[in-house]
């Protein structure tokens, strides 16, 4: 019969004797102990049962990824028929788990419509994130790792530039008809002074530039000889054949006036002084200096070169 002693239920015969009740509610404690009982082989193994360290706490080792925040790969996915299946808000896998996109597709996952092949779908415990792989870059030229390209790893033949050799470097300077180049000896083209490629102001930049007036008017106005004047003649007006003056501020300060200006006239104006005094050049009238209507400064020992042009003015 069964009968509670103890806190046990007892399976005793008849009426027992206080022996028996307690060699039947030791094999009671007996039984009980084996059903809890668990093997040392079984903690902290596969399929067991987990430890305490000193303070009561799993230690971090047997703690499964998906709490630790580590990554579990879990295969492949096809981002066109959704394979396997997976759905917004994580659902279809736990924090941690990843899969690499197989196949391109426009599956919406948590908001994401763009997955390309080698991207990655990963579960941050809330919801499905994408790690960009698209934009990384495989190679290189055909080459991988640390890539280091040289000229001959290129290929030009479907290029607009194009490398050259050392080879056709020298056959470009041998010239079939050296008569168009050189008027004296080979190489030595650099003494034609006639232009022969008609080359134009506006291919080399100088199309603001005037033209050298090469008339004999022009010409002998050069010859005129040099123009002194010093501090007794201030305020000086420049002549047109001052092309040379020489301005000796020695006395003092000296103002010279430039004249109304014509196109390709042009002065040298040079401080011979040496006594810290200054030459002050003014235009005439509305006309510029370098671009302003206002004066402009010599100090010892310098000089200045200008020119008129119906355009710039003085410059």
């Amino acid at each position: 019969m069964a009968e509670i002693y103890r806190g046990f239920t007892l399976n005793v015969k008849g009426d027992p004797s206080w022996a028996d009740r307690e060699n039947a509610f030791h094999k009671a404690i007996i039984d009980k102990l084996l059903d809890e009982y668990i093997p040392l082989s079984q903690k902290a193994s596969a399929n067991g049962v987990a430890t305490l360290d000193g303070f009561i706490k799993i230690p971090v080792d047997q703690l499964p990824d998906s709490i630790l925040g580590a990554i579990s790969y879990k295969g492949v996915w096809n981002a066109t028929t959704n394979t396997p299946i997976l759905g917004n808000s994580g659902a279809g896998g736990v924090k941690g788990d990843y899969y690499i996109v197989s196949v391109t597709g426009s599956t919406s996952i948590d908001g994401i419509t763009d997955w390309t092949i080698t991207d990655w779908i990963v579960n941050n415990g809330i919801k499905w994130d994408k790690i960009d792989n698209t934009d990384i870059i495989i190679s290189v030229n055909s080459k991988t790792g640390v890539v280091v390209i040289n000229p001959d790893d290129l290929d030009d033949t479907l290029t607009t530039h194009k490398f050259v050799t050392q080879g056709q470097i020298d056959l470009f300077h041998t010239h079939s008809n050296k008569s168009e180049l050189d008027l004296v000896t080979d190489g030595n083209h650099d003494v034609r002074t006639d232009n022969p490629h008609a080359v134009t102001k506006a291919q080399v930049g100088l199309t603001n530039v005037p033209d050298l007036d090469t008339t004999t008017a022009v010409n002998s106005a050069h010859t005129h000889a040099n123009k002194r004047i010093t501090f007794a003649n201030t305020p000086y007006t420049i002549l047109v054949t001052d092309r040379k003056l020489l301005i000796n501020t020695d006395g003092g300060n000296v103002v010279a006036n430039l004249p109304a200006g014509s196109t390709n006239e042009d002065h040298r104006i040079i401080n011979v002084g040496n006594s810290n005094k200054i030459v002050t050049l003014n235009p005439n009238g509305s006309e510029k200096l370098f671009g302003e209507n206002v004066g402009f400064v010599l100090y010892d020992g310098e000089s200045l070169d200008i020119a008129f042009d119906s355009t710039e003015g003085w410059y």
